[in-house]
């Protein structure tokens, strides 16, 4: 089984810069999918839920794990798994992606991906342990 270092790499090698098209939402740059043996080794760095993620207007790249799942980086050393409230369809094939917020903070419960104009919740925020 991989280590959580390259899980984490595999899993969030994408880097780019970010266009702020609103000050409710923050486009993301394209994403790079997450292998299958990397998806799998996920659990084995996850944390306790978290409520929101502060200051995220900074956010560096993301993967789609699957319709329900998505890693976003912050920082190289800083990831989160959102959980979906329902599967979100258009996250595979969506030519724009963003993400909303509220004062620079994506809270759970409150804010959403939007892929190509479907909003799919945020349901759930973990933290991914650094490599």
């Amino acid at each position: 089984m991989p280590s959580a270092s390259t899980i984490t790499k595999l899993a969030c090698s994408i880097v780019g810069t970010l266009a702020l098209y609103a000050s409710s939402g923050l486009a993301l740059p394209p994403e790079s999918p997450i292998e299958p043996r990397a998806e799998a080794a996920l659990q084995g760095i996850l944390q306790a839920p978290v409520s929101s993620i502060p200051a995220a207007n900074r956010i560096e790249g993301w993967a789609r794990v699957d319709d329900t799942r998505v890693v976003l980086e912050v920082s190289p050393k800083t990831r989160y798994l959102l959980t979906l409230r329902q599967g979100c369809i258009g996250l595979g094939f969506a030519r724009n992606v963003s993400v909303t917020m509220s004062n620079n903070t994506i809270y759970a419960g409150f804010d959403a991906i939007t892929a190509d104009g479907e909003q799919c919740e945020i349901r759930t925020i973990n933290p991914l342990t650094a490599p």
